[in-house]
C-alpha cells in the first residue's frame, strides 16, 4: 500500500519547492497525489507524482443536461472551473485537456469527482437531479473523452471518487452498477472518500462513531465493488451537528444566489473538515479495504500544518 501526500498545483511556489526539498523527507510517504488543473504542470513534479486528481467543476450536470443554462456575462475562466463549459461539447474538451495535461506525469491514476451539484442547492443536501441521473452523465462524457486514446482506453486509470453532492455518493452499490453497467473502456476504478461518505450518511460526533457508520456502510458493499475500490482519500469529520442544521432547499432559495454559495462556502468547510484520525482503530478500517494507494487528504490551510496532520494519521497505519 502506498500512502501518498496530498497537494494542489494552486499552492505557492515557495511551498512546492519546500515540499520536493525538504518537506517529502519528514514524512513516510510514497511521494505525492497532485490536484491539477488545466495549464501543463512543471515537470519537475514526475518524480514525486504518484496520482493525480483531476478538477472538479461544481455544476456540470446543469449545462450538460440543458437543465441549467450557465449564466450570462460569466468569464471563460470562471465557466470551466464552476460548470466545465457551456455544453457537453466544451464540458467534454475541459476534462480531457485536464488528462492530456497530466500525461507527462505518468500518474497510476486519475481521481475524477463523479458527482455534481446545483448552485441553488449548494448550501442544502437536496437535490432533483438524482444521483443515477448524474452517474450515467459521468459514464457518457467519459467514454467520448477516452474513446479517442489508443485501444479505447485512457493514457492512465481512471478511479471515481465519491463525494456527498448528486451522483457517486456509494451509500450502497446502486450508483456503482450504473459504472458497471455503462462504462465502455475497463481501465476504472473507484476511490472512497471517508470524509464524503461520513457527509452523505448524515454526519457522526466522534471518530469512534464514524468508524462504526463507515464498517457498516462498506459491510453491505458487494465482493466486486471492493475490489474496485483502488484509492482511499482518508480524513474524518465529526460534523452531525452542523448537518443538523443545514436548511431545506426551499428555505435557501429564499436567500439571494450570491449570499448562497458564500453560505455553501461555509457549509463545505465546516462540514467537511478533512482532520487527521487519531483513533488507532482506523488501521482495521483501511485493512478491510486494503487499498492500493491511500491519500492522506488533510484540510489544513497551510503546507506545515498539513504536514503535521499527515504525521498524526500516517503514524496509525
Amino acid at each position: 500500500m502506498q500512502h501518498l501526500f496530498s497537494i494542489t498545483v494552486y499552492h505557492s511556489q515557495e511551498e512546492l519547492e519546500y515540499l520536493l526539498e525538504k518537506g517529502l523527507k519528514t514524512i513516510d510517504s510514497s511521494g505525492i497525489e497532485l490536484l491539477v488543473g488545466y495549464d501543463p504542470v512543471d515537470v519537475s513534479l514526475k518524480d514525486v507524482t504518484r496520482t493525480v486528481h483531476l478538477p472538479y467543476a461544481v455544476d456540470w450536470f446543469g449545462p450538460y443536461s440543458g437543465r441549467r443554462k450557465v449564466p450570462e456575462g460569466l468569464d471563460q475562466i470562471s465557466v470551466k472551473y464552476q460548470h466545465y463549459g457551456r455544453d457537453r461539447s466544451e464540458i467534454i474538451d475541459s476534462v480531457r485537456r485536464a488528462i492530456d495535461i497530466s500525461v507527462p506525469l505518468e500518474p497510476e491514476h486519475g481521481v475524477f469527482h463523479a458527482s455534481s451539484a446545483d448552485m441553488d442547492s449548494l448550501m442544502t443536501l437536496d437535490s432533483s437531479d438524482g444521483n443515477e441521473n448524474i452517474v450515467s452523465a459521468v459514464a457518457d462524457i467519459m467514454n467520448e473523452i477516452v474513446s479517442v486514446y489508443p485501444g479505447g482506453e485512457p493514457p492512465f486509470k481512471l478511479v471515481f471518487e465519491n463525494t456527498w453532492w448528486p451522483g457517486l455518493r456509494m451509500i450502497d452499490d446502486r450508483t456503482y452498477r450504473v459504472l458497471e453497467n455503462e462504462l465502455e473502456f475497463s481501465n476504472w476504478g473507484l476511490c472512497l472518500d471517508t470524509g464524503h461518505l461520513l457527509v452523505s450518511l448524515r454526519g457522526s460526533d466522534t471518530e469512534e462513531s464514524a468508524l462504526e457508520m463507515l464498517n457498516e456502510c462498506v459491510e453491505s458493499y458487494p465482493k466486486e465493488m471492493i475490489e474496485r475500490i483502488d484509492a482511499m482519500h482518508l480524513h474524518v469529520n465529526t460534523s452531525k451537528s452542523v448537518l443538523l442544521n443545514v436548511p431545506s432547499l426551499d428555505d435557501s432559495l429564499l436567500i439571494e444566489r450570491n449570499e448562497r454559495i458564500k453560505k455553501a462556502s461555509e457549509l463545505i468547510s465546516s462540514a467537511d473538515m478533512h482532520l487527521p484520525f487519531t483513533n488507532a482503530k482506523v488501521k482495521d478500517f483501511v485493512n478491510r479495504i486494503n487499498p492500493q494507494i491511500l491519500v492522506h487528504e488533510m484540510g489544513a490551510i497551510n503546507l506545515m500544518d498539513n504536514i503535521r496532520d499527515y504525521n498524526i494519521q500516517r503514524s496509525l497505519l
